[in-house]
C-alpha cells in the first residue's frame, strides 16, 4: 500500500499465482463496508487498484484508519492504511 499515510489517492498492490476472481473491498475498522473497488477476474502476476478517499457514494471519507480487504476463493486479507 503507498503513499501510506495517504491524503489523495492510496494504490492497493497484489500478487496473484493464478488468474482468478477476486473481491476488493475498503472496510472500516469494525468491518463495515465503505467502498467496493474491485469485483471481476484478476490475471496472474503483479495486480493494483487504486483508493480515491471516497465512500460508496463518492462522498470523501474522514480522516482514519481502513483496511483494504482482498477476497480470493476461500482466502481472504486484509492490510492497513491510514487516510489523513
Amino acid at each position: 500500500v503507498y503513499p501510506n499515510p495517504f491524503t489523495g489517492n492510496s494504490t492497493f498492490s497484489y500478487t496473484l499465482q493464478q488468474s482468478m476472481d477476486v473481491k476488493i473491498d475498503v472496510v472500516d475498522v469494525h468491518g463495515s463496508l465503505i467502498k467496493q473497488l474491485y469485483t471481476g477476474y484478476a490475471p496472474a502476476g503483479v495486480n493494483q487498484t487504486v483508493w480515491n478517499g471516497t465512500n460508496q457514494s463518492k462522498a470523501p471519507v474522514a480522516a482514519g484508519i481502513y483496511m483494504y480487504r482482498l477476497q480470493t476463493g476461500k482466502h481472504v486479507k486484509y492490510c492497513k492504511v491510514v487516510k489523513q
